[in-house]
C-alpha cells in the first residue's frame, strides 16, 4: 500500500500587523481625568447641587417672612377692631370723663403745690393722692375706672397672647395707656393687692 502524504497547508500565514496599526489601548482610570455624568463634569454637579440647596433654603425664608408677614397682619386687623371697640362702645368716653375731671382739679391746685409736686417725688405723691380722692369719690367716676380698666386688660391680655400686634397697640395707645397709668396706677396697685389678678394685662401693654 502506497503510503499517502499528509496534505500539504495551502492557507498563508496569517501576516502580523504592523505596530502602528494595532487598535490603541483603552487609557488605564487616571485621578487627573476628571469624572463625568450625563455630560457634566463632577464639580458642575456639585456646584448645581449647592445652588439648588441654596434656593431650597432661600425658599424656606421667604415661606417664613410670608407666614409671619400674614401673622402679623391678622393681629393688626384684631388690634383694628379693639380700637373700634375703644371708640364705639364707650371706652374711650369713660377715658375722657375721666381726663375732663382730673384737668379740672388739676387746675384748680395752687401753682405752688404745682410746683412743689413737679420739684420733688413726694409732693408729687401727695398731689396725685389728693386728685384721686376727689375724683374717685364720685361713684360715676369708679365705674368709669373700672370700665376703662377693663378694656386696658383686654388689650393686655390680647397682646400677651398674640392675637393682637405690640406695634399697633403702641402707635394708638401708648401715650394713653403711659397717662393713664400716671394717674391712677397708685389705685390699681392698691387694688391688685387686695385682688392679684386684677388688671393683669397690663403688665403686657407696650411701654409697660
Amino acid at each position: 500500500m502506497t503510503e499517502q502524504s499528509p496534505p500539504t497547508q495551502t492557507h498563508e500565514a496569517v501576516k502580523e500587523r504592523p505596530a502602528d496599526e494595532r487598535p490603541a489601548p483603552m487609557p488605564a482610570p487616571s485621578s487627573d481625568t476628571p469624572h463625568r455624568f450625563l455630560g457634566l463634569d463632577a464639580w458642575r454637579w456639585g456646584a448645581l447641587s449647592s445652588f439648588v440647596s441654596v434656593l431650597g433654603i432661600f425658599g424656606v425664608l421667604f415661606g417664613i417672612y410670608q407666614y409671619t408677614m400674614q401673622l402679623e397682619a391678622q393681629r393688626a386687623d384684631r388690634t383694628l377692631e379693639m380700637i373700634e371697640q375703644w371708640r364705639d362702645d364707650g371706652y374711650r368716653a369713660s377715658f375722657v370723663a375721666l381726663s375732663d375731671e382730673v384737668a379740672t382739679l388739676l387746675a384748680s391746685v395752687p401753682a405752688a403745690d404745682l410746683a412743689a409736686a413737679k420739684a420733688t417725688p413726694r409732693a408729687a405723691a401727695n398731689l396725685r393722692s389728693k386728685v384721686l380722692r376727689r375724683v374717685l369719690g364720685k361713684a360715676e367716676n369708679q365705674q368709669r375706672l373700672d370700665t376703662v380698666v377693663f378694656y386696658f386688660n383686654k388689650l393686655g391680655l390680647c397682646v400677651e397672647a398674640r392675637l393682637c400686634s405690640t406695634k399697633t397697640t403702641e402707635i394708638f395707645f401708648g401715650s394713653t395707656v403711659a397717662g393713664f397709668v400716671d394717674v391712677f396706677g397708685p389705685e390699681i396697685a392698691a387694688r391688685r393687692t387686695a385682688e392679684p389678678d386684677y388688671a393683669s394685662g397690663f403688665q403686657f401693654l407696650p411701654g409697660q
